[in-house]
């Protein structure tokens, strides 16, 4: 029932009934008429059942006080903002766990290890008082043999962006690759890398920012990435892709030292690096 309604007065045809005038008569009769009760004179009869004066509906009792509504609602809010703010700290350390745990999973990945393996070599073999960062346009590659520091492997630029890249320099007969290449510089590879064409690689913004943080000699503008599209593998004569293009891409900067032109990649596919210099 509604708190208001229940203090409302009762309805004319609730009320509590009046003795009927009959009753009342009867009532009055059984006394001789001269030993009747006298009221004083100008003070109204009263129903002796309902003690109100006659022609008076019984007076509503008095409302309760809302002290008690009150104190329920603000009871009732105090739990809904004590329940909000339990659900709030249970999803910020829900939320915080699981960061947690995504950094924990990155710091073990192939990924961080590659990109930790690249900047401490580079750090260790080029440290920062002997290079600076030069300047590399597609001339400066197009324009150059590249040989890799580490295996011998050779790469030769040729006219319209095609290339051959031998297993040994000293054998240009045998085990090579031919194609063609793609070369973004600076900017255009910043943008390439963070796009959602290279996501598989999870290369984050965030990680070529600290990259090129780390290291004074590394500047965006010489950001670099190589992608070799290898669509012939020449071993013992043959042709062992059969028509099929196989797509490596490179990362990494160019960089100068005691004059050497250096490009420091890391191989995508296969998470190695390789340091080719201009010869």
């Amino acid at each position: 029932m509604d708190e208001n309604n229940r203090f409302q007065q009762p309805q004319f045809d609730q009320a509590p009934q009046q003795p009927q005038y009959d009753q009342s008569a009867q009532q009055y009769n059984q006394q001789p008429y001269e030993q009747a009760p006298q009221q004083p004179y100008g003070q109204p009869q009263f129903n002796q059942a309902q003690q109100q004066p006659y022609g008076q509906a019984p007076q509503p009792p008095k409302k309760k006080s809302g002290m008690g509504l009150v104190i329920a609602i603000i009871a009732i809010i105090g739990g809904l903002i004590l329940a909000t703010v339990v659900v709030f700290v249970l999803v910020f350390f829900a939320a915080a766990k699981k960061a947690g745990d995504e950094l924990d999973e990155f710091s073990t990945s192939s990924e961080y290890e590659l990109m930790t393996e690249y900047i401490n070599d580079l750090t260790t073999e080029y440290p920062s008082s002997t290079t600076d960062t030069g300047t590399f346009t597609e001339d400066t590659f197009a324009n150059r043999n590249w040989m890799e520091q580490h295996d011998s492997s050779y790469l030769v630029p040729m006219s319209g962006n095609t290339f051959y890249y031998y297993k040994d320099k000293d054998d240009q007969t045998n085990y090579y690759y031919t194609g063609n290449y793609e070369l973004y510089i600076g900017q255009d590879a910043y943008d390439k890398l963070t796009s959602s064409e290279y996501e598989q690689y999870g290369i984050e913004a965030s990680e070529l920012d600290n990259m090129i943080s780390m290291n004074e000699q590394y500047e965006k503008d010489n950001l670099v990435l190589l992608v070799i599209n290898n669509e012939t593998q020449i071993v013992d004569g043959v042709d062992t892709f059969n028509g099929k293009t196989v797509t490596t891409p490179y990362y990494g900067f160019f960089i100068t030292k005691d004059g050497k032109e250096i490009l420091d990649l890391a191989n995508m596919n296969q998470g190695t690096y390789y340091t080719f210099e201009a010869e």
